[in-house]
């Protein structure tokens, strides 16, 4: 998302409703809503609708980490985000990633026939662990700490 018009959240335990100001505050912004950005948004379904109806010629980018806490936390949000994709987001210039960790809640909230998102996703991506050799050469001026002796994490 590095050099791109983008709003990213993580989401995590703390109450829907601040996670909410957060996000809403970052949409309105990306949007250059001015509204949303000084009085905030009072709804997940306002806020998605809002971000649907970015016109801007440059492709905003929402992406969403952790979405499993978003719908512990607010079990309608699946269908919240269902109602909006269908209305506004999918026809405008928006790309939205949703991800989790948890690969049994995200088939069971995204992925699976009876989830709301169901057949809405453009591409999917299941990442396995990386292992040690690929994630050295992630870091390639970095070294492995050794010191001879055994250690437990």
């Amino acid at each position: 998302m590095q050099g791109k018009k983008a709003v990213y959240l993580v989401a995590t335990n703390e109450p829907i409703e601040e996670q909410l100001k957060k996000f809403g505050a970052s949409i309105g912004l990306a949007i250059g809503d001015e509204k949303i950005v000084k009085y905030g948004v009072t709804s997940w379904g306002m806020l998605f609708d809002a971000a649907g109806r970015y016109s801007g010629k440059e492709k905003l980018i929402i992406a969403i980490d952790e979405f499993p806490y978003l719908s512990r936390l607010y079990l309608p949000i699946s269908s919240v985000l269902q109602a909006s994709w269908d209305q506004y987001i999918s026809k405008a210039n928006v790309m939205l990633i949703l991800g989790g960790s948890s690969i049994g809640m995200m088939k069971n909230e995204v992925l699976s026939y009876s989830a709301p998102l169901y057949g809405r996703s453009s591409l999917v991506f299941n990442l396995k662990p990386l292992n040690f050799i690929d994630t050295m050469k992630l870091f390639p001026k970095s070294t492995p700490l050794h010191s001879g002796k055994s250690h437990m994490l």
